[in-house]
């Protein structure tokens, strides 16, 4: 089974608004929110079932690691996702993961993610990146689409 699933986790971080950090948190970190949008995408592409296409909820915190003109990089922490909250197939996504940002003469950005899913038959590691490097929002919008390593 494939999960082109946090596609839309972080292409919800299209729009995804950083609020003002909270205090136990780390002073360069941003927490980041899911906007609806947010889609968790299960497939199975050998068995050719019908896509599942969930809504995608819940939040991470960017944390700032090295900020060296034009290469930027970040420690995406504490993700905590639910896709489907409330049905049958609800899942709970946690982990971490990296995002790096390029800007010079082009603006390019990559985003690496180690989660868990959980739901009530399985608790399963899952690895992440994206499938573009393209830049469709302003920083600190950030919009990406994580598809499954195989």
């Amino acid at each position: 089974m494939k999960w082109n699933a946090l596609p839309w986790f972080l292409c919800a971080v299209v729009g995804v608004l950083p609020s003002g950090p909270a205090a136990a948190q780390v002073t360069n970190g941003v927490r980041y929110t899911l906007l609806q949008g947010s889609y968790f995408i299960d497939e199975c592409l050998i068995c050719g079932r019908p896509t599942i296409e969930e809504p995608l909820r819940g939040t991470f915190d960017l944390v700032l690691l090295e900020d060296t003109a034009p290469y930027s990089k970040y420690a995406v922490q504490n993700i905590d996702l639910v896709a489907g909250q409330g049905s049958t197939l609800e899942r709970h996504i946690t982990g971490d993961g990296t995002y790096v940002r390029f800007e010079e003469f082009a603006i390019l950005q990559d985003m690496e993610l180690a989660v868990q899913i959980k739901d009530s038959y399985t608790n399963r590691p899952a690895f992440f990146t994206n499938d573009s490097r393209n830049v469709d929002q302003p920083f600190p919008l950030c919009s990406h689409q994580p598809d499954q390593r195989r």
